[in-house]
């Protein structure tokens, strides 16, 4: 399994930093604590998606 996932390469950030594209975390893993190797996020970088007008796609009853 972890030949397969390291099979899958790497991803590279702006920054020039690589983490592997497929990571294999067991759940005893994640309750001992450990986390996925991921590139940092800025939340200022992400754009929202617009709202949409509460009556122009209004879902009808099921039933």
């Amino acid at each position: 399994m972890e030949t397969e996932a390291a099979a899958v390469g790497r991803f590279e950030d702006e920054w020039g930093r690589t983490y592997p594209r497929l990571q294999i975390i067991t759940l005893a893993e994640l309750f001992q604590g450990k986390k996925p190797d991921i590139p940092f996020v800025d939340p200022a970088s992400v754009k929202r998606a617009k709202r949409e007008d509460g009556s122009a796609g209004k879902q009808g009853n099921l039933l």
